[in-house]
């Protein structure tokens, strides 16, 4: 998952709030203090799976399931967060230069330092040069370029088990030319091979025409949302 970092403006979904109270209040900054998130998050469209606490200004950052954007940049003040999602509490002692990341609402945190050397959580396109992209059911053909066969349901999505095999979208940091065409990613498929709470872990079965940063064998962490196509022996690969 890819950080917001700088260059979000306020929009229409910017959430203040003001209360008046003497409850502890557990984070470094003031309850009114503006936090960056995504639009997904605000709309409750995604959960709060990452949380960044960022080392220069000690900021906080809020980001859900799919790759965030500046397009998606929203502001929220620090207590609008909590009121959305108490469980961030959890990691506000999170020290400056740490991310916290979880598979699910509820569900353990992983706490790694922030810096972009450190490995941890989904595929960060900053980081690792690719990342996963999420796509819901709605979005699937005829809306979306690189799909012929609808979407999963959650249902059979949140369902998979080590053994199956799913296939995954993955977009490039660097986009590759080719015969005058741009290619920013692909579809590969994906061996599930085990799982942590909500969050699968599986190997790539195989090799990318778009990127030398992956092979077939590398293992990767995916969530069940970023599921696009689940193979069954009647469908071929």
């Amino acid at each position: 998952m890819l950080r917001l970092l700088r260059g979000v403006r306020p929009s229409a979904s910017v959430m203040f709030v003001t209360t008046e109270t003497n409850d502890p209040w557990p984070f470094d900054q003031p309850r009114n203090c503006t936090s960056i998130t995504m639009r997904q998050v605000l709309e409750r469209v995604e959960p709060i799976l990452s949380v960044y606490h960022d080392a220069d200004d000690h900021g906080w950052q809020f980001i859900g399931i799919s790759e965030a954007s500046v397009a998606d940049g929203r502001v929220a003040a620090l207590e609008a967060i909590v009121r959305m999602d108490p469980t961030v509490l959890e990691v506000a002692d999170l020290p400056p230069g740490w991310q916290a990341i979880r598979c699910k609402v509820g569900g353990e945190w992983t706490r790694t330092p922030s810096d972009p050397d450190q490995d941890g959580g989904f595929p960060d396109l900053a980081r690792d040069g690719f990342a996963l992209e999420m796509v819901e059911q709605e979005d699937g053909p005829p809306h979306h370029p690189f799909l012929r066969t609808p979407i999963p349901s959650d249902k059979e999505r949140y369902g998979v088990k080590p053994g199956n095999i799913v296939k995954l979208i993955f977009r490039y940091r660097d986009h590759v030319e080719r015969n005058g065409q741009t290619f920013t990613g692909e579809h590969m498929w994906v061996l599930v091979t085990g799982s942590e709470d909500e969050c699968l872990i599986g190997t790539i079965d195989n090799d990318p025409q778009f990127s030398h940063l992956l092979k077939a064998g590398d293992e990767i962490y995916f969530h069940p949302k970023h599921i696009v196509h689940i193979w069954r022996r009647d469908d071929g690969k």
